[in-house]
């Protein structure tokens, strides 16, 4: 980017310089190329090595000298013709054009050596960019849009002044206006094209024609050759046709060959580009397919793996569970029995401190075997394979409901529907409800009038079934936690358990493919929900 930028930069320096030896040597034919043309004004080449050197020397970031200097530098070209515009001629305007040709030379009906109102518009456009370019240097601003804008408007006005000297009709010419010399006009042309490098990739219109898109790629393919196609039609048809007694059959002739060759070559280039670019997308798309595949083979490979490990680790772990669980068992059993004859052998005489510490070791063999029996539950539930079959949810809950309520809360009123179908498998359904409804009682076993309640809706195409309870309640924030094998909200001494049975149901209900989730406050009770997957969306039993 900066040796393309500095190229255009040098090219209108050399132009601007060559002008000014033209003009110190009196060889003002090196300042407009023939004696037919205008001059470059000596401002004109001033100005031209100004703004040349400023764009050289811009930096892209950083309030370096340079680029407070070439702000400076630019902001006095745009002042001074600013002020040729506004004061105009011969009222002091143009001051350093008097100084600098003093008794100039006329050319028709203008004077040489001063600059035209075309030429200070465009540098004040151009000057403009290069000084909003330092601006965002020394700012650290990447968007130059501003910037690129005014150059682009000065390479515009430019290039029309020297499609005009294409055509052998210069504008402006033979009238009372300076005109633009073709010299000032090339210079314009380079030192536009670099204020728009200067402005970066990252700025409009720059940005449209770099990097691989296929719209840059288009832009570039296009846009020269179609223009240059274009402009040299027009000139060889206008040279064909201006000649006088041209044969005008002959001139058609060649104007439809020029006009078949422009089509053409323009055709060929701009397929051969667009060719190109298909053949290399195509290319990188097939590159990056294989790439693809191969990543996800191997992504596919590394995923079995993991989750053969982890199926491993599970069942292990799910294995030594049961093995520990099952293994207490003898030594359990051979401490109740020792108890119990210890019981029968001290009869009606324990007392005191021996008949508390019998009765707290047949307290906690109690508590050990609800362990270790909700352990292997635990463990029996990762470990059955799911056979799902119609089950109706109700019917479970009437089977359970007398010999549960017994053992928990013989009080409670239990009020369960007619029918909860819904496809599961039996077994763990089973296990589900009791564990659901053994909660319900047990935390309900201590208001005034205990009630528990069974349901189901259906919400959103899903069945949703629920079992609620008027008991203590509990603060939902904590829900995730009571999840957790052997987490309790709250204390054993004030109700019995261990700790693992919400644990239970949630593994049935995610083998199943449900979600379970809670709804409670503290003293009014709770309502556990629970879907599972597969079920028919019945209507509200």
């Amino acid at each position: 980017m900066n040796w393309i930028r500095n190229g255009f930069a040098l090219a209108s320096l050399g132009i601007s310089g060559i002008a000014i030896v033209g003009w110190v040597t009196g060889e003002h034919l090196l300042a407009s190329t023939s004696t037919e043309y205008i001059p470059m004004a000596p401002s004109t080449a001033i100005c031209f090595v100004v703004l040349s050197m400023c764009i050289i020397f811009v930096r892209r970031k950083g309030a370096t000298f340079f680029n407070v200097l070439g702000l400076l530098a630019s902001s006095l070209v745009v002042a001074y013709c600013l002020l040729l515009l506004v004061i105009g001629y011969g009222v002091g305007g143009d001051v350093l054009e008097r100084w600098l040709v003093s008794q100039p030379e006329r050319f028709g009906e203008v004077v040489t050596g001063r600059m035209s109102i075309v030429t200070a518009l465009c540098f004040l456009a151009l000057g403009g960019s290069v000084s909003l370019n330092h601006f965002a240097a020394i700012h650290d601003r990447s968007d130059r849009t501003l910037a690129a804008s005014l150059a682009l408007g000065s390479l515009v006005i430019a290039s029309l002044v020297l499609i005009g000297y294409a055509f052998g009709q210069p504008l402006l010419y033979g009238g009372s206006h300076i005109p633009v010399a073709v010299t000032t006009a090339l210079s314009f042309v380079t030192l536009s094209v670099g204020a728009i490098y200067a402005a970066g990739p990252e700025s409009w219109p720059l940005r449209h024609f770099l990097g691989p898109a296929p719209r840059a790629v288009l832009l570039r393919s296009f846009l020269p050759i179609g223009v240059g196609a274009i402009i040299m039609y027009s000139v060889i048809c206008f040279a064909l046709l201006r000649e006088d007694g041209a044969n005008t059959v002959l001139a058609a002739a060649a104007t439809s060959a020029l006009t078949g060759g422009v089509i053409v070559v323009t055709t060929a280039h701009i397929a051969g580009r667009i060719g190109k670019a298909l053949e290399m997308a195509e290319s990188l798309r097939l590159d990056a397919q294989e790439e693809l595949l191969s990543l996800n083979a191997e992504l596919e490979r590394r995923v079995a793996d993991r989750t053969s490990e982890l199926e491993s680790a599970n069942a292990n772990l799910e294995s030594f569970s049961y093995s520990v669980s099952h293994d207490l068992r003898s030594p359990l059993r051979s401490i109740s029995l020792h108890a119990g004859v210890l019981r029968e052998e001290l009869g009606a005489s324990a007392e005191g401190e021996i008949a508390e510490s019998l009765e707290g070791i047949e307290s906690s063999i109690l508590r050990m075997d609800a362990l270790i029996t909700d352990l292997l539950s635990f463990s029996k539930v990762s470990r059955i394979r799911l056979e799902r079959t119609t089950v109706d949810l109700a019917d479970v809950a009437r089977q359970l409901s007398a010999l549960v309520t017994a053992r928990h809360n013989p009080r409670a009123r239990v009020s369960i529907p007619d029918s909860m179908p819904a496809q599961g498998d039996a077994h763990l359904i089973h296990i589900l409800l009791e564990n659901l409804l053994s909660n319900a009682l047990k935390y309900s076993s201590q208001v005034e009038d205990p009630r528990v309640e069974l349901g189901s809706f259906v919400e959103a195409g899903e069945t949703v079934f629920y079992i609620r309870d008027n008991g203590i309640g509990f603060d939902p924030t904590l829900f995730d936690k009571a999840l957790k094998p052997f987490e309790r909200l709250h204390s054993s001494r004030e109700y019995a358990g261990t700790g693992i049975g919400l644990s239970i149901c949630e593994r049935i209900i995610g083998g199943h493919g449900g979600t379970l989730w809670a709804e409670s406050e503290e003293g009014r009770g709770a309502t556990l929900f629970f879907t599972l997957e597969g079920r028919p969306a019945d209507e509200d039993s």
